[in-house]
């Protein structure tokens, strides 16, 4: 009688994405996994809601055993599809990737490393990957300025939700629920309460590549404030709502100050800021007026329309 064999060996890394945008988008971060240096055993989880024909494409140009599709119907949101893609997951390390972010050939090796030396939650800063047209600085500018190089590698206050990389260990000390259907920063406060560290490697630098028409991401920008306004104030009184959506039009003017003082800070990409300021304030409107929304009438269908 043959011995039984072995289990498998448990990944160290799982990957989930949340695909949400097809082709070519996720063929590009696919194939930049799949170049990793280094023999670091890992999962990669594609949970798909783009349909037939992604899923399709998906399959013939990623043959490799270690990348998994899941297969969702309807319109779920970017949360639950995240959540969804976690519950699968077998590593030890649970990383969150947008598919239009790409990694480079040395992620693996880097988030071994930072494991080995005790870190739980791990990120690194963002680069633009869409550098041709001044909406895309616009956009750039809007959800990353903060994160643009250069950071300072170590123990940091945030990290990017795009490319967060989490020890399994500290997501099981914050309770399943909050990995249901929330948006990453407020997982990361319950990490904060629970004293959990962040630590920032530039060596973990991503690409964020997607291309945005003017309209598509005012309302995308709408869309995602509305929705986190909505879990900001869940539970809120009435009252406190309305003090919160009366202040949203001060939120422009805060959020261009904060905006401006890091790139200056930085002192890069500043010829790119001064070009794109007239859309960043267009899209800094629309974000405070999701804000004021989500927070007086709820998410809506918001969360299920965020891209």
């Amino acid at each position: 009688m043959n011995p039984p064999k072995p289990p498998p060996e448990r990944p160290l890394i799982s990957i989930v994405i949340a695909s949400v945008n097809g082709m070519p988008f996720i063929g590009e971060c696919l194939d930049a996994l799949t170049r990793q240096e280094g023999n670091i055993r890992y999962q990669v989880l594609v949970v798909d809601r783009c349909g037939e024909k992604t899923r399709d494409e998906i399959l013939e140009k990623f043959p490799q055993p270690e990348i998994e599709l899941i297969a969702i119907e309807g319109e779920p949101s970017i949360p639950k599809l995240r959540a969804i893609g976690m519950a699968h997951a077998q590593g030890q390390m649970v990383a969150i990737l947008e598919d239009h972010c790409n990694v480079p050939p040395t992620w693996f090796q880097t988030i071994a490393r930072l494991h080995a030396a005790g870190h739980q939650v791990m990120g690194g800063p963002v680069e633009n990957g869409a550098v041709d047209r001044i909406v895309d600085w616009a956009v750039f500018f809007c959800e990353y300025a903060r994160f643009m190089p250069p950071v300072a590698s170590g123990v940091v206050s945030e990290i990017p939700g795009n490319c967060a990389v989490y020890d399994r260990d500290a997501l099981e000390r914050i309770g399943p629920e909050l990995r249901e259907e929330v948006w990453e920063s407020f997982i990361h406060a319950r990490l904060k309460e629970e004293g959990v560290s962040f630590f920032c490697d530039s060596a973990m630098t991503v690409s964020h590549k997607k291309e945005f028409g003017f309209g598509y991401f005012m309302s995308q920008r709408y869309h995602y404030s509305r929705s986190f306004a909505a879990m900001r104030m869940a539970t809120a009184p009435f009252m406190r709502r309305l003090t919160y959506a009366c202040a949203t039009p001060l939120l422009p003017f805060l959020l261009f100050a904060r905006m401006a003082a890091t790139i200056w800070r930085k002192q890069r990409r500043l010829r790119e800021f001064v070009l794109a300021t007239p859309i960043i304030g267009v899209f800094l409107l629309s974000w405070a007026w999701g804000e004021a929304i989500g927070a007086l009438f709820g998410a809506g269908d918001s969360l299920a329309r965020v891209e």
